[in-house]
């Protein structure tokens, strides 16, 4: 069902709230389906707090394939991976031996030779063979990062809700390793609902309700972060409390605003 929040009464004075609820009544009026999706991806947000290792695996692995590609592409990409039966026993497998699937980094950058690849599915024609070896680099290092975590505690990332999304693009960049950027952090944080991925939709509609804007076309660092905190903050204001679904939906939401053309 869509709320709506006609005369902004929910707003109880804050110019802030009242403008956004007027985003996402005029996003309902104009796209129905972006209130659904959202919801959807709400609902589908882990409970960090009690989420298993394999659970995690399935939204850690494929945010390497999206990082500078186009969303189809990547889609693309990962559909292969899932119907070839790659990604089944990656978090178990990947980085753990050379005769089962290694990738060894033996340059700088990301240029395919600087890496070395060892195993039985590395075959020139195979799919793996295809894929940029600095993405499956990136994949291999988080799979070696969340076994190490399960490790010390059996719900691998419990901790992370307890830290602010700056402490957490820190700590999982530095275990993550090469190639898992900022942007590329923020969207696995954002897809557990505890940070929000500031793509070009989301960034435009937040600039619209006067928050923080970015200088080039991808926001540094520190843009980033305080688009994540302008975003936090506006959802204490309208919520009255953090919830991870909760964010995950604004998140959402915000870019759709953009991308229907609402701002």
């Amino acid at each position: 069902m869509i709320t709506q929040h006609s005369n902004y009464k929910d707003a109880n004075g804050d110019a802030l709230v009242a403008h956004y609820y007027q985003l996402i009544d005029e996003l309902a009026k104009k796209s129905p389906r972006s209130i659904v999706e959202a919801d959807q991806l709400a609902g589908e947000v882990l409970h960090i707090e009690e989420a298993q290792a394999i659970e995690l695996w399935q939204v850690i692995w494929n945010k390497p394939i999206f990082a500078n590609s186009t969303v189809k592409g990547a889609e693309g990409t990962i559909a292969k991976l899932k119907g070839a039966g790659f990604m089944d026993d990656a978090l178990l497998e990947w980085g753990t031996s050379r005769k089962v699937f290694l990738i060894d980094k033996v340059g700088n950058g990301s240029a395919r030779a600087s890496f070395v690849c060892h195993g039985k599915w590395f075959d020139k024609q195979s799919l793996l063979g295809q894929i940029p070896r600095h993405r499956l680099y990136a994949i291999q290092n988080a799979a070696i990062a969340l076994r190490r975590r399960t490790e010390v505690r059996a719900y691998p990332f419990s901790d992370l809700s307890a830290n602010t999304t700056a402490q957490n693009v820190v700590l999982l960049r530095s275990e993550f390793g090469a190639f898992w950027g900022d942007i590329t952090v923020l969207h696995l944080l954002t897809d557990l609902g505890l940070a929000i991925k500031p793509d070009l939709h989301l960034v435009k509609t937040v600039a619209a309700l006067r928050g923080p804007t970015c200088k080039g076309k991808v926001p540094n660092t520190s843009e980033s972060l305080a688009i994540n905190n302008f975003v936090h903050d506006l959802l204490m204001r309208v919520e009255g409390k953090f919830a991870p679904g909760k964010l995950r939906r604004m998140d959402k939401l915000l870019m759709e605003a953009s991308r229907q053309k609402v701002v």
